[in-house]
């Protein structure tokens, strides 16, 4: 049942646009030695990170004199959970951050 309850969630996100075919692609290594739970467990520890990677980010991009450097690796982190999952629009918005980052445009960080 929970399992069902998830592929309709995935479903929802991928036809929203959210979310893309490479979880699929990570679902896949739910073989073998994988707990029977790895992808929820995966998702869950994305959440998790996520809001503390999310909260470090904002505290960064609030800073008066904007540490760039760690703005890039902040958002190669949440870039790389999201694509482990197929959270295309997640990946979309960290690409963004990472590039306005390598062209030090704080005006851009903003949105």
């Amino acid at each position: 049942m929970a399992q069902q309850r998830l592929q309709n969630y995935i479903d929802s996100l991928k036809n929203e646009g959210i979310m893309d075919g490479e979880y699929e692609e990570t679902r896949k290594v739910q073989t073998g030695e994988n707990p029977p739970n790895f992808m929820m467990d995966l998702i869950n520890s994305f959440l998790s990170d996520g809001h503390n990677s999310m909260r470090d980010l904002a505290d960064l991009l609030e800073a008066r004199n904007v540490d760039f450097t760690k703005v890039t690796t902040a958002a190669h982190v949440i870039k790389g959970g999201g694509n482990s999952l197929g959270g295309c629009r997640v990946v979309a918005a960290a690409r963004a951050l990472i590039n306005a980052s390598f062209d030090q445009d704080k005006l851009r960080l903003s949105y």
